[in-house]
Formats: C-alpha cells, structure tokens, sequence
C-alpha cells in the first residue's frame, strides 16, 4: 500500500508540473532562464575548480595518504578515518556538493559504509569562500568582514556539530580497512579524466539548478511561498517583502542576492540560511550521492547547523561590521534589484565547450583502447 500511494504521489506531482509547464509557458520560460543564469553566473565559476580538485584528489589517492600528524585531531576530536578527516576540512570550503561527491566515491569503492556516510554528509558541508564572500557580503552587506563573519560561523557550527556527534560516528560499523594505500598517481591522463568527470558533473547540477527553478516558480504562482512569507512574518516581525526574500533564500540558497538589505539584523539570518544550504541544495547533493547513501540524516544536522550558525554570528558579529553593514544600507535603495554576477559569462560558456572537447577526445580514446 505504501508503495503504491507513493507511486500514485509522484504521478499527480508529475502530472500536475506538466499541466503548470502546457498551461504557464511565459512563467516556465521566466523561471529556466533564471536557472541558467545562477549557473553561468555563480555555480560554474564556483563550484567546476573544486569539482575537478576534489576528484584528483581522490582518484590519485592523495586523501589516502595523508601523514598521520595531519590526521590526528579528526581520530582523536571526531572519529574520524584518516582519509575522511582531509575530506571534512577540505568539503568546509570547497561548496556545497564536493563534500558528497567525495563522500559517494569512497562510498562505492568499499572504504566507507553506507551509514557512516549518510552522516558524515551532513559534516562534509559548506559555501565555497567566493560565494560566501561575493555574493552575500559584497551583494547583501556591501562590507567583506561579514563575509568573514559568515564563514566563521559557518566553520564553528560545523566543528561544534562534529564534535557532538563523534560518540555517535564512532559506533557506526567502519568499512573493511585491507591496511593497503592506493598508489599516489598524478599524470596527464588522470586529469584529463577528472575534467570530464567534473564536466558530467557539473552538467548534472545545472540541469537539477534549473529544474528546482522552474518548480520553484510553480511553487510562486500557487501562493505557496506568499504563504510561507506570511507565517515567517507573524513569528519574526519582519517585513512580509523580507520574509518572502528569505523564504526564496531558503529554497534556493542563491537567492540570498536579493535580500533587501537590513542591516546587523539580517546578518544572523544569512549566516544560518547559508549553513543550512537551502533545500535546491539537497537535490544537489542527492545527484552529487549517486544514490550511494541516505541524505535525511544530512538535512537533520543541516537544521542543526543553521541554528546554531545563527547563534554564533549573534554572539561574535562585531559592532563595527553591523554599524558599517547599516550604513551601506542606508544609501542603498531598497527597491534596487542586486544579483551577484560574473562580469560576462563568455568564460562559463568558453568553459563548458572546453569540457565538452576534453569528453568527447576522452571517449574517442577509449573507444580506441577497447578495439
């Protein structure tokens, strides 16, 4: 029974998101182009390098071979193997799902158990310091600190976090260890390879970007968010215009752009919004696992994390950041309209072909190889 109610949900979802996509063009279109747009403007500029970076340094072994001195405080403080803890400090930076990614390779492989990482995803977690420090300082606060501000708190939810959970992490059965380290290899092949892979990546997180856009346009067009707005507004006391920018930002976390600036008070909310990540970023991260393991555990500690993000900006938020993040505030009107974007997104485009070519030769070759 359960499965076919599930099975009947999905269909009238499905139905009903083709019904709005015949019915609704303009909005369909509308919604799309802006999906497209966050990702040649702020995903690909942020997010390609890592994903190339993350995938070499598992596939060369690098993570593997980490000395054991630089491993210690993960065994000790959190539980951590000596080839996750690299990938928790690394994830903390790299954007959002390059932590998954990591997490799904040793996953399939056989070095980690499904368990562990369903947890460790919600660790292995963070804003890349480009989006964190061009599009919500610069756009929203008009001040670098608060940028600074943003990803200390973002940094300590997830040590404190790691911390409370180590009892727990280390009870979870641990993948079968064979004591061999992989060989450390880093050729020319190896990052032709990892560019392609990073390519097919990408592309599936561009392509779940501007789904999640288009259904987030629906979830406009129904009231769904207004709603939302209204509730948050009653509990906060915030504006309805705000509460509905920060409902935005909570679907998807690039929207945090065009939060109307509010000075120190919008400062904690920020913080916690971009700790959690936003729930586009969940489907992210379910592409970026490959089904390799669970995401609820992750979206529990993810809560957790934009709590308590919001808890330590309040606590260590200096008084000149929010004396100077309302002066900026004032000379800026709240009726502009400011997304973070790249000067052209001729190098997005310029980079997309470029991958494109490095898959195409790469395939060629193999196809060679297997004749």
């Amino acid at each position: 029974m359960k499965e076919k109610a599930s099975a009947a949900i999905k269909a009238a979802f499905l139905l009903l998101a083709a019904a709005f996509c015949l019915g609704m063009p303009d909005m369909v279109r509308t919604a799309a182009a802006e999906g497209i747009s966050r990702c040649l403007y702020i995903i690909i500029p942020s997010l390609y390098a890592m994903l190339i970076v993350s995938a070499l340094m598992i596939r060369s072994g690098l993570v593997f071979r980490a000395p054991g001195i630089l491993t210690l405080p993960g065994r000790i403080l959190f539980g951590m193997e000596s080839s996750i803890f690299p990938v928790f400090t690394f994830s903390m930076f790299a954007g959002y799902p390059v932590g998954a990614g990591m997490l799904a390779a040793q996953t399939a492989s056989g070095r980690l158990s499904r368990e562990r990482a369903a947890v460790l995803a919600g660790l292995c977690f963070g804003a890349g310091p480009a989006f964190i420090f061009s599009c919500a300082a610069a756009q929203v606060f008009g001040d670098i600190s608060a940028g600074a501000v943003i990803l200390i708190s973002s940094v300590g939810s997830n040590l404190i976090l790691a911390l409370l959970l180590s009892p727990f992490l280390r009870r979870l059965p641990k993948a079968a260890d064979t004591g061999d380290k992989p060989e450390l290899v880093l050729d020319a092949g190896l990052v032709s390879d990892c560019i392609s892979g990073a390519g097919r990546s990408m592309a599936k997180l561009c392509f779940m970007v501007v789904a999640f856009s288009v259904l987030s346009g629906i979830f406009r067009t129904v009231g769904l968010v207004s709603a939302a707005a209204g509730i948050v507004s009653r509990l906060s006391g915030h504006s309805p215009e705000l509460s509905q920018a920060l409902v935005c930002s909570f679907l998807d976390i690039t929207a945090v752009s065009a939060l109307p600036q509010s000075g120190e008070v919008l400062l904690p909310a920020v913080c916690g919004l971009i700790s959690f990540g936003g729930i586009c970023v969940f489907f992210q991260l379910r592409a970026a696992a490959a089904g390799q393991f669970s995401l609820v555990p992750a979206f529990i500690i993810r809560i957790a994390a934009g709590v308590l993000s919001y808890g330590i900006c309040r606590v260590i938020a200096p008084a000149d950041i929010a004396g100077r993040v309302t002066a900026v505030s004032a000379v800026i009107s709240p009726h502009a309209v400011r997304t973070h974007q790249a000067d052209s997104a001729v190098p997005s485009v310029m980079l997309i072909i470029m991958t494109v070519v490095v898959m195409y030769q790469g395939s060629r070759s193999g196809g060679r190889s297997a004749e």
